[in-house]
């Protein structure tokens, strides 16, 4: 991964290493990457991330975690994709989809004679795609465990379905604990997506595959 700007003093360097963490204790600076990841053009507006020699998109390739306390692991882009992989995986077994669509139909037939008994007609659909199954049962990522359990699940999942190719935390370390942090740290090298983190103050803990980049108060950069 390359960060590029004209407002740093060279390229931030971090194909070596599986993340990379920017502790940016200039307000201004962290105020200026953020609006521009959230698509705002601000003094920033020439940030550039290359991962694999690719520009990020940061509108369509991109995801920002602002409090991984309160991330939705279950976004509307993955619940599409996961659909979208069950229902290709299901659509060849002709043996399943027609006792599933008996099952709606008898249960439609139930449901019109019930609603039917009024001085009025209704009507009632008797075949539903197999989408709308999954959201009637809300089939969904697992989100009933720990937080970071939680988000090594999205990171594999993002990492299958190819869904964001960079992913920034905003100040995690100060949701997480040191313990935390190590476990997600695992999550990330598994699913192998491009991860920054974004930290507003230094902190002397050290992560394995990890390119620690200081941007000072005078917006200098100190590579670690």
């Amino acid at each position: 991964m390359i960060i590029r700007s004209s407002r740093f003093e060279g390229e931030l360097i971090t194909e070596d290493y599986q993340f990379a963490t920017l502790e940016i204790e200039e307000p201004n600076c962290l105020r200026g990457i953020l609006k521009t990841l959230n698509g705002n053009v601000a003094e920033y507006a020439d940030l550039i991330v290359l991962v694999d020699k690719k520009r990020i998109d940061f509108e369509t390739d991109s995801l920002t975690i602002y409090n991984p306390l309160a991330f939705d692991i279950n976004d509307k882009k993955l619940l599409a994709a996961l659909y979208k992989k069950i229902e290709k995986e299901l659509s060849g077994n002709a043996e399943y989809n027609s006792e599933l669509q008996t099952r709606i139909y008898e249960t439609a037939r139930q449901l019109e004679n019930l609603i039917n008994n009024n001085c009025y007609e209704l009507s009632i659909e008797k075949t539903v795609a197999l989408k709308d199954v999954m959201k009637l049962f809300s089939v969904r990522l697992e989100d009933n465990i720990s937080v970071v359990a939680g988000l090594t699940n999205f990171l594999q999942a993002n990492a299958e379905f190819k869904l964001y190719k960079l992913i920034v935390f905003v100040n995690a370390r100060n949701y997480l604990t040191v313990a935390e942090m190590q476990e997600l740290l695992k999550g990330v090298s598994a699913a192998g997506t491009a991860v920054i983190f974004l930290e507003n103050r230094r902190s002397d803990e050290r992560y394995r595959n990890e390119r620690k980049i200081i941007i000072d108060a005078d917006g200098h950069e100190v590579i670690e």
